[in-house]
């Protein structure tokens, strides 16, 4: 059906397409639209596109796009609109390339797989390179988000474990992946992603179990060794930075504002403090109401340090180096980086349980924009505000006072279905629904254990992220979503 030429070049297409997902921009773009005009050109191709379009999977993966090119109709900001059909194009894109391809795809279904796999390992170690090299944080190298790359390496363990079972046998591969599984843990750690730690607990979790099943107890073992270690290690320092830093609290009860369990703001002498802190540092304090007041206020509290002139001064140089640099505890210096992500996720929590200011914290700053998205989506049930007008609508919403934390920031719900929702209505998010939730009940009723996991992890994530709002986001949904679809629901 098509010659070693056709398939060195469609072979080498889809590999730019996986690299383009996590390099660049660009290369994913283009090479989206070299592999739609391909189609016209072979005739095996142009009839694949053809028949997908009287088949109900096609409809269902690209309804959601055709509604967002009707919700124009009753939007006020046109040129917001227009971007955003721009960014979710792969919505259209993705159904018609994999519809198109799928019988060449259906025999080089090992190569894709294992392909993205080798790309997303390949960058992790690049990008960890060069942070060690540049002394930088992981998060400030990725040149994608964290949330989307944590999801990427987990979905990756996910295919390097399922092709050493299936493909597979020899014992030395089972220390390979050992020593795969190691570094992606590492690496997630070291990422600080929330997202990572619960993705990578979450894939060994259904591994464990599709092993207990299929009765393969070297892979059933590995995959509970991967899972006890990961989990423990998360679990021993939750344990860790809750005692140490929170004692006190409960998970959900709270009384006081606290550092280390010492009262922050009781007997405080904000005119003795500053008046002490601005002899001892060049970066003065004005007033209570300065930010750097109330780092200086949780840092004396993190020691047990009075709050007054001399607590001040019984600070050392590298505490007061620290107040300057921002640092609220003086525990956070010696903290890894897992210790200081869950130090902000309690911090951020407790805080949003006491009813403090949000800005800047993106938990506690999600759980307020779901609020809001709440309220925007009641009074625009029906057919929502249309396709541009959501961030209009935040905006409007702020200055009501129901956002003021925002600050003038434009920021979105980071709930992929409040969005949608919000955008257009309870058909939209119906919409949205059947397109994540009907590929995977084709993966269980097919038992196909990567589709499954994929899927499960694109329907959390979007729980608390937009995973759709941005070109990588929306491209690696649809990519795998379209792949794993015209190979597995067309057979139920």
């Amino acid at each position: 059906m098509w010659s070693k030429k056709i398939d060195v070049t469609l072979k080498g297409l889809f590999a730019v397409l996986l690299i383009g997902l996590i390099w660049s921009k660009f290369l994913l773009s283009a090479t989206q639209f070299l592999l739609i005009g391909l189609i016209f050109i072979f005739s095996w191709s142009r009839q694949a596109f053809f028949k997908a379009l009287k088949e109900q999977l096609f409809w269902i993966l690209t309804s959601l796009y055709f509604f967002h090119l009707i919700g124009i109709l009753w939007t006020n900001d046109l040129n917001y609109a227009w971007k955003d059909i721009r960014i979710k194009l792969p919505l259209l894109t993705m159904p018609i390339i994999f519809a198109s391809y799928r019988a060449w795809i259906k025999e080089r279904k090992n190569y894709f797989l294992l392909f993205f796999g080798i790309v997303v390992f390949s960058y992790m170690m690049y990008s960890a390179a060069i942070a060690i090299y540049l002394k930088q944080p992981l998060r400030d190298i990725l040149l994608l988000s964290h949330i989307r790359f944590s999801l990427m390496i987990s979905f990756s363990f996910a295919i390097f474990m399922y092709y050493a079972y299936e493909k597979f046998s020899k014992k030395y591969f089972i220390l390979f992946i050992l020593l795969v599984a190691f570094l992606f843990a590492t690496y997630l750690f070291f990422l600080a992603s929330f997202t990572g730690y619960w993705s990578f607990l979450f894939v060994s979790l259904l591994l464990l179990i599709y092993f207990f099943f299929k009765k393969q107890k070297k892979y059933f073992f590995l995959s509970g060794l991967i899972l006890f270690f990961f989990g423990f290690y998360l679990v021993k320092e939750i344990v860790y930075v809750k005692k140490t830093c929170f004692p006190t609290y409960g998970f959900f009860t709270v009384d006081t504002p606290r550092e280390n369990g010492h009262p922050t703001y009781e007997n405080l002498e904000p005119e003795t403090i500053i008046s002490a802190w601005n002899k001892r540092s060049s970066h003065t304090i004005s007033s209570s109401n300065d930010s750097l007041f109330h780092t200086l206020v949780r840092y004396l509290a993190s020691k047990g340090l009075p709050g007054n002139d001399q607590g001040v001064l019984m600070l050392t140089s590298s505490d007061v180096h620290n107040i300057e640099n921002e640092i609220s505890n003086h525990l956070i210096p010696s903290f890894n980086y897992t210790e200081k992500r869950l130090y902000e996720i309690f911090w951020e929590w407790y805080a949003y349980l006491i009813g403090k200011e949000y800005t800047g914290h993106s938990f506690t700053q999600r759980l307020k924009l779901w609020e809001a998205g709440l309220t925007i989506f009641k009074n625009h049930w029906i057919f929502g505000v249309g396709t541009g007008d959501i961030q209009q609508e935040f905006v409007l919403l702020s200055q009501t006072g129901q956002l003021h934390f925002l600050h003038n920031k434009i920021l979105r719900t980071h709930q992929q279905y409040i969005s949608i929702a919000i955008q257009l209505g309870i058909i939209g998010l119906l919409l949205l629904i059947l397109l994540t939730f009907y590929p995977l009940i084709c993966a269980i009723k097919q038992k196909d254990i990567l589709f499954i996991i994929f899927a499960l992890l694109l329907i959390i994530s979007m729980l608390y992220e937009d995973t759709l709002e941005s070109q990588v986001g929306v491209s690696f949904f649809t990519i795998f979503t379209s792949f794993f679809s015209y190979q597995t629901c067309l057979k139920t």
